[in-house]
């Protein structure tokens, strides 16, 4: 061979890497052979999610949240509740006073049946719902938080939720 013993070892370590490099890529074309089946086709969660949408209820209930506790954040928050549940919430603001010391429903439109689903919904009693008819507003609800946000039991249990998260 060679005279120079470190040019040797070059060679021969070179040699071993590309063996490894060789080997390796072997092995991964085999496995891949195996795993190139595909299974059968699911709806991606944007798509399942789609689908939820359309299917539910709430899609045509359109809202408006206003914060009447003013704590910081909450409307968001209850927001992002009534969305998870599919609520068409068009609008989050504050109220005009955080005095409000229980979480009201407003029905603005003709459709009661939509103050009905969202009252269920956090599990607020159907008496309990305010008539205050607007047919010139773009809306069918509106839901004032009160400062006893806490008690109503699915918002609390979903900002769990989203705390373990």
């Amino acid at each position: 061979m060679f005279q120079s013993p470190a040019l040797n070892a070059t060679i021969i370590f070179l040699a071993f890497i590309v063996f490894a490099f060789l080997a390796s890529f072997i092995q991964n074309s085999w496995m891949n052979k195996e795993k190139n089946t595909m299974p059968e086709p699911t709806l991606s969660k944007p798509a399942e999610i789609y689908e939820n949408y359309n299917n539910s209820t709430f899609t045509l209930i359109k809202v408006e949240v206003l914060n009447g506790c003013g704590e910081k954040g909450l409307g968001g928050q209850f927001t992002d509740f009534l969305r998870n549940h599919h609520v068409d919430v068009i609008s989050t603001e504050n109220a005009d006073h955080f005095d409000f010391s229980a979480t009201q429903i407003i029905q603005r439109s003709e459709f009661l049946d939509r103050g009905y689903q969202v009252a269920s919904l956090l599990g607020i009693d159907e008496d309990d719902i305010i008539d205050d008819f607007d047919l010139n507003m773009d809306l069918d609800i509106t839901v004032v938080i009160g400062s006893d946000f806490k008690s109503i039991k699915p918002f609390d249990t979903y900002l769990e939720s989203r705390r373990l998260n």
